[in-house]
């Protein structure tokens, strides 16, 4: 049999603190961006607050315009006069254009009733851009999040009566990422 081996050991003291550095830095976001309102009009609905995180798409306000209401309206009823018009002056013109090989009709009529059946034509065409266009401003009543973000900060208050940038009003909210 051998005898144990002998084992120096020394006792466990704690080892002095790491000294401690503080460098300058600053922290910033990826991106930041403040968001206007593209309509002007009363503050509906504020979904969000400072501090709320946010997606790319996401709904954060929504403003009242009800002129824009009105103007779609208005843009609506256009279309629909415009789209009667337009059977009733190409019947017409057809007709005419019949009847200019019989002779009760000169060749200048067909030729004016055509020309009114294309400015019909054109007018409809013209009612379904106004109504398109309109439709895109309304869309401007939604202000939604261009990116996955942190509201940083908050304009405007539920009620308030909010323009866009060119008119001189402030920022609904700032987005940083």
């Amino acid at each position: 049999l051998t005898a144990p081996r002998l084992v120096r050991a020394t006792p466990v003291q704690a080892a002095p603190a790491a000294p401690e550095e503080t460098l300058p830095g600053t922290a910033a976001p990826v991106q930041r961006t403040a968001l206007y309102a593209m309509a002007t009009g009363f503050l509906r609905h504020n979904l969000v607050d400072v501090g709320d995180t946010v997606k790319a798409g996401q709904l954060l306000a929504e403003i009242d315009s009800p002129e824009t209401e009105e103007d779609l309206r208005l843009a609506r009823v256009r279309l629909d006069e415009a789209a009667a018009n337009v059977g009733l002056v190409q019947r017409s013109a057809q007709r005419n254009g019949q009847l200019v090989g019989v002779g009760v009709v000169s060749q200048q009529q067909a030729d004016d009733s055509t020309a009114l059946a294309n400015s019909a034509v054109a007018a409809l065409r013209t009612r379904q851009a106004e109504l398109q266009r309109v439709s895109a401003v309304r869309g401007y009543q939604r202000v939604i999040a261009p990116f996955d973000g942190l509201i940083t900060r908050r304009g405007y208050d539920r009620g308030a009566l909010v323009g866009t940038v060119a008119a001189g009003a402030a920022a609904l909210f700032e987005v940083a990422q």
